[in-house]
């Protein structure tokens, strides 16, 4: 069988790093991070879901960013991955997404 998810050594609070160094579970950097992996899993869901083709890849392509920007939270000491074309794209995405919305007038709950 292959390796298993728990290892029953125990880990005094600590998760590895992408690049092999130990950081404390309540570091912010492993907040962020898991943070933005509850969000790519939302947007799974709704890519699942998604019904048109163009969301459906606009949706996979943002999840794709996702991942590398997380690779790049828990990379300590190495050179970013994301690059500034992934953030303007996803800029230009949001600025679609959201001039189909009506003006928000008040906070809305989720």
């Amino acid at each position: 069988m292959g390796s298993s998810v728990y290892t029953k050594t125990g880990d005094q609070g600590t998760t590895g790093l992408y690049t092999g160094e130990r950081v404390k579970k309540s570091s912010l950097r492993v907040e962020a991070y898991g943070t933005i992996d509850e969000l790519q899993a939302f947007l799974g869901l709704a890519r699942a879901y998604a019904k048109n083709v163009r969301v459906q890849a606009e949706l996979l392509d943002i999840e794709r960013s996702l991942w590398t920007l997380m690779a790049d939270i828990a990379s300590l000491n190495q050179a970013p991955q994301i690059t500034d074309q992934q953030v303007k794209h996803l800029e230009k995405v949001i600025d679609r997404f959201d001039a189909k919305l009506e003006p928000l007038a008040e906070f809305i709950l989720p």
